[in-house]
């Protein structure tokens, strides 16, 4: 899966976890635990609203500060992230599963986002693999049949991202 992508590709990066989390520290939390990163984090100076629609601009600044009249900003901990060492080799990982797709990711590090080459990869993985008339599809899938879906992609963040390649494929596509 593509969640196993990331645990290969991140050793230290925060971006080796799945954003959704994990069961098992769910079930850990206790009440505690949830009040008091509450308490950490939900400070006036860590929270923003985004408010669409027909609505009354004043009264809706009126109701935000009312809400927070009785709170104070205050100074948050810094966020230190682990930096990512550089990769020197290559990784890999195969899994065997009762399932009836295959599953293929490659992946590449890549600078943050604020890199200035990141719009040529963004383009590079529009022509290679995005949509039906993109050079994969039309290659890999369509005149030689090897895949049942394939695309590349890029993953962006403020932190070194990935450029890669999936694809699926059925057991019937056997060459």
């Amino acid at each position: 899966s593509s969640q196993r992508l990331f645990e290969v590709a991140y050793t230290r990066s925060p971006l080796r976890y799945t954003v959704i989390g994990y069961p098992n520290l769910f079930n850990a939390v206790r009440r505690t635990d949830l009040l008091a990163y509450y308490r950490e984090k939900y400070v006036p100076n860590n929270v923003f609203y985004v408010v669409v629609g027909d609505v009354e601009a004043a009264a809706i600044v009126q109701q935000i500060q009312q809400a927070y009249a009785r709170s104070r900003a205050r100074p948050l901990p810094p966020e230190v992230l682990p930096q990512e060492p550089r990769q020197t080799a290559p990784r890999e990982i195969l899994e065997e599963a009762p399932i009836e797709l295959g599953h293929l990711h490659i992946a590449w590090h890549i600078p943050d986002a604020r890199h200035p080459d990141l719009p040529a990869l963004e383009v590079l993985a529009t022509i290679l693999g995005q949509g039906r008339s993109s050079r994969l599809y039309q290659q890999v899938r369509e005149k030689q049949k090897l895949v049942t879906s394939i695309e590349a992609w890029t993953y962006t963040t403020s932190q070194p991202g990935l450029f890669g390649l999936s694809a699926t494929r059925s057991e019937e596509r056997r060459v």
